[in-house]
């Protein structure tokens, strides 16, 4: 049986592209009954149900990632900010002139808060230590 985040993960992209019948009979299977065990120090843990999440390293992880978020392009465009996407890794960015600058700042808090609710919503996180502003200046 799908965990409450699996099921998450399938229904929307499902939803979104149209996945039915056998397919999602696969991506179902794919993503329950999984289990995880954990070695520290030479000594091996139980093994866990994993309810969430896709499996690491597996190649349908980063495509199961990406029609998980690809929806995220909204809000950034609801803002009016450009945006990159590679699979967990989100990138925006604004490009205005010096004069201008408190109104970018003021654009990117507010899109950055709008994705916060977005995560929140698909029980998701934004890691803050890996969230950084970096500032071009050229003349």
């Amino acid at each position: 049986m799908l965990g409450l985040r699996s099921t998450l993960l399938v229904t929307p992209s499902c939803i979104r592209f149209g996945v039915s019948d056998t397919t999602l009979s696969w991506f179902t299977s794919y993503l329950s009954g999984r289990t995880r065990t954990f070695h520290v120090n030479g000594t091996s843990s139980d093994q866990l149900p994993v309810s969430c999440s896709v499996p690491q390293g597996s190649s349908a992880g980063p495509v199961e990632c990406i029609a998980y978020t690809e929806d995220v392009s909204a809000v950034f465009n609801c803002h009016g900010v450009q945006h990159h996407l590679y699979a967990d890794d989100k990138q925006a960015y604004v490009d205005t002139p010096v004069s201008d600058v408190p109104t970018a700042r003021a654009t990117l808090q507010s899109c950055i808060l709008d994705i916060g609710d977005w995560c929140s919503s698909r029980r998701l996180q934004i890691n803050e230590t890996k969230t950084e502003l970096n500032w071009f200046h050229w003349f």
